[in-house]
């Protein structure tokens, strides 16, 4: 193309620019014109102003609604407004070269002045009068452009479009390198030099000019499709590169889930993604897209990740090229997702080395806290009795009494020691399951109860409809019944003791249980207490008292069985008349 392309406005405009203002309205003349004036007032410009349809005043009065003393300006001479007949018409008819001489000079005297530049604006209309050497207007127009280049002058000539003719108008067009319709500004590719308008044979070199224009709008527009392609490329790239750095946004996604959302997010940054896939083989495992098949037309990167060699390919299906870019962008993908695992697996190994510290900590605190007061109340309770038994030497009846309580107290330690023994092989080591019999291991339970607990009158019944009650265990289970029933007993003032065990099935969210119901007629529990009991060896409650720590056992070994437990008032809403303790486990499915 003749020029590089400029987006003008009124406060890019320099000197050498030959400007056409075609306006339709006044406001349109009072809004171009008014800046373009006051513009050149502040630049320090010196102003001609040509009026032929305008008056003075009016041309006067557009810098006064704005504010301008245009008064102080006419005086001193920086603003002067002239007639056609001073100007175009000075010597009683028209002359292109006449009138371009008349600029010559005006620019130089401004700058003799002292002023930056000469800048002028006329009305055209002073043609269509039919005055001698009007015929010679766009002859004029052309010479313009050998004048204004590399000179301190610059013009805009007004064409009302309501007077002139459209044949007139294309001419001032392709005589003007810059338009203006209204108040916006275009780069004029109908611009003609003034070397070709004023030759001997000028439509032969539009002709030719038009031609280029054509191949120059061509080479134009591929250069715009390419770089939109380019750029729609880059988008994509773009998009997969932040696509994958923002999977870390989901606080518990796992390593594999954030490969399997890198394959997706791989082939719609290829040039060609309807015909791409990709694949990703790290720690011995393959991750690829739905329709990922292996073929020679292959892009490939190794990345180092966690000391093991991940592969990241990128197949076409059909034969095409890789582009140079894409070849970065694989490697670009491959280093990102390497420093995303490997953060991921330092937030891992964080996790984990904090859990195992809440743990140790957590049964540190546990240890302190049966120090200081399960066995602190034991040794309270022990050295009170032998002080009774002391005091009571000749009294065998209190003698008796006093080592009975020591017993007790005795047997609570060794209680208390074997409970948390059993705790900590719960929690330290991952337990086996195996096929067992819960109605069998209950009676051996109830059978050990009896056993243990002579002095009193204890009744304990079994109620079950099952045919068989076979659930997946381990030798915990007997533990489970033991301190139910144990707990049932010795939180029981009653002469009579009376325990009903209750097995039927429930399904609870698609699964089957065996719902085992312990009801006793002790102490009870009461509500604000209900959920605390089961909690002994929990890190926020570690002080729940009364039951001991048999009813925490009790739950961590029932939730390694997949089931669950709670308590109840025997008789809704009056806790007095006893407990009802509830086991869900999960049945053994028979086929």
């Amino acid at each position: 193309m003749d020029n590089p392309y400029t987006l003008y406005e009124v406060d890019s405009l320099n000197y050498g620019d030959h400007l056409c203002c075609l306006y339709n309205t006044e406001n349109e003349h009072r809004a171009l014109l008014t800046l373009f004036l006051s513009q050149g007032l502040t630049r320090n410009d010196k102003i001609i102003y040509i009026v032929d349809v305008h008056s003075s005043q009016v041309v006067i009065n557009y810098l006064k609604k704005i504010s301008i003393d245009v008064d102080l300006y006419l005086e001193r001479g920086q603003f002067i407004i002239l007639s056609a007949k001073d100007t175009y018409l000075k010597e009683g008819y028209f002359d292109p070269d006449k009138m371009i001489e008349l600029l010559k000079a005006e620019t130089e005297i401004a700058l003799k002045e002292g002023y930056a530049g000469l800048r002028v604006t006329g009305e055209m209309t002073w043609a269509l009068k039919e005055l001698p050497g009007s015929d010679r207007l766009i002859e004029y127009e052309s010479k313009l452009n050998k004048f204004f280049p590399n000179s301190k002058c610059l013009a805009i000539c007004q064409y009302d479009m309501r007077e002139f003719s459209p044949d007139l108008i294309l001419k001032v067009i392709e005589t003007h390198p810059i338009m203006i319709m209204g108040t916006e500004f275009f780069q004029n590719f109908y611009f003609t030099p003034p070397d070709e308008f004023l030759s001997e044979n000028p439509e032969k070199l539009k002709m030719n000019r038009w031609i280029r224009h054509l191949k120059d709008r061509k080479q134009a527009e591929l250069k715009i499709i390419e770089h939109e392609n380019s750029l729609y490329e880059k988008i994509n790239e773009l998009n997969c590169l932040y696509g994958i750095s923002k999977l870390l946004e989901y606080p518990n996604i796992s390593i594999e889930e954030i490969i399997e959302g890198t394959i997706q997010l791989i082939p719609p940054a290829f040039k060609f993604p309807k015909i791409s896939c990709s694949r990703i083989i790290y720690d011995a495992k393959e991750y690829k897209t739905e329709n990922c098949e292996e073929t020679p037309y292959k892009l490939s990167y190794d990345v180092i990740v966690n000391d093991q060699i991940m592969k990241i390919e990128v197949f076409y299906i059909e034969n095409r090229p890789f582009l140079k870019e894409e070849k970065f962008l694989l490697k670009e993908i491959g280093d990102r997702l390497k420093i995303i695992i490997d953060w991921k697996l330092g937030e891992i190994k964080l996790k984990n080395s904090e859990k195992k510290y809440r743990i140790a900590f957590n049964r540190s605190e546990f240890y302190k806290d049966l120090l200081s007061h399960d066995i602190k109340n034991i040794l309270q309770v022990l050295s009170l009795s032998t002080s009774y038994g002391i005091d009571n030497l000749d009294n065998k009846e209190h003698l008796r009494e006093g080592f009975t309580r020591i017993m007790e107290q005795i047997e609570k330690i060794d209680r208390l020691i074997e409970n948390v023994n059993k705790f900590s092989k719960l929690e330290e080591s991952e337990q086996s399951l195996e096929l067992v019999d819960l109605y069998k291991i209950l009676e051996k339970a109830i059978d050990f109860i009896h056993k243990n607990f002579l002095d009193r009158n204890i009744n304990i019944y079994i109620k079950s409809a099952e045919e068989n009650h076979l659930i997946y265990a381990n030798e915990f289970l007997i533990d489970v019944f033991d301190n139910l029933l144990s707990n049932a007993i010795r939180h029981n003032d009653n002469t009579e003791i009376e325990i009903l065990i209750r097995i039927e099935s429930e399904n609870s969210n698609g699964l089957e249980y065996f719902k085992l119901e312990f009801i006793d007629n002790g102490k009870g529990i009461s509500d604000a207490r209900k959920n605390d009991i089961f909690q002994r060896f929990n890190q926020n409650n570690r002080m729940a008292s009364g039951l001991g720590s048999g009813l925490s056992l009790v739950s961590k070994i029932i939730s390694v069985y997949g089931g669950k437990i709670w308590v109840e008032d025997k008789v809704k809403g009056d806790h007095s008349k006893g407990s009802k303790f509830i086991i869900l486990i999960p049945k053994f499915k028979i086929c």
